[in-house]
């Protein structure tokens, strides 16, 4: 890497212009994907979503000006994602997050994952050391991020009561045990209430899809509900509800 190309147009350009061209060239269509580069170092590049081996930025590999006035763009001006090939992509996402300064994670605005957990485990100290658990924390601490979760176990052969099960838990801990919803099961409103299942509160930069990320959410048909545990009518709007959730998250 030279210290500074010895003629540029580029560089010869007022500060603002150039801040409008790299704008322009590191702003992804479908968002930042993180990949990992080294399994041992835990350092991260960001890459093209429809292209993984092609780094988004490689402005900064042309001089030093370029690489101090581009790095850490991609993250301001991306959503993120994160490609996992054998961890968790939350447990990935909070590894390259503490790998980032200071300016970098408040540069960071919106993040999609997709977790294969259940959200909670009804245990207060092992929900604070489960994936879910670590991310809540992260959020309070950098309320500026909107994080998109995605459950990877509810897909094409879970259970409709499962897609209920999950989603009433979410209303719960998010709104309170008192939320009114026609989704939500109020079978569970005792059985949580009475401190059998530790719920956490959920914040609202954060949002909860069913499926494994966008473009494969999945609202279970009737089939899947199970045969007279609930009314035709329940069945109708729990698969309303259902469809809203793949749309706008809880």
């Amino acid at each position: 890497m030279s210290s500074q190309p010895s003629s540029s147009r580029l560089l010869d350009l007022p500060r603002e212009l150039r801040d409008m061209i790299y704008e322009y060239a590191l702003t992804e269509d479908q968002g930042l994907l993180l990949v990992e580069r080294d399994d041992t170092q835990k350092s991260f590049k960001g890459c093209r979503p429809t292209d993984p081996s092609t780094e988004s930025n490689c402005l900064k590999y042309v001089c030093r000006q370029l690489y101090y006035e581009t790095k850490g763009s991609g993250l301001s001006l991306n959503d993120l994602t994160i490609r996992s090939e054998f961890r968790e992509q939350t447990e990935d996402f909070i590894t390259f997050f503490a790998t980032c300064s200071a300016g970098q994670q408040q540069c960071i605005r919106k993040v999609t994952l997709c977790t294969s957990y259940n959200l909670f485990t009804g245990s207060e100290k092992r929900d604070s050391e489960w994936p879910f658990g670590q991310l809540l924390q992260m959020s309070a601490s950098h309320p500026h991020i909107t994080f998109h979760l995605y459950l990877a176990h509810l897909n094409e052969s879970s259970r409709g009561d499962w897609f209920i099960h999950e989603a009433t838990l979410l209303y719960y801990a998010k709104h309170g045990l008192d939320v009114k919803h026609p989704i939500v099961n109020n079978k569970l409103h005792g059985f949580c209430k009475e401190g059998h299942f530790f719920l956490p509160k959920v914040p609202n930069q954060i949002r909860v899809f069913p499926g494994a990320g966008p473009g494969f959410v999945y609202c279970p048909p009737r089939s899947k509900f199970t045969p007279g545990k609930w009314s035709e009518t329940e069945v109708t709007v729990f698969q309303e509800e259902i469809e809203k959730w793949c749309r706008e998250g809880i």
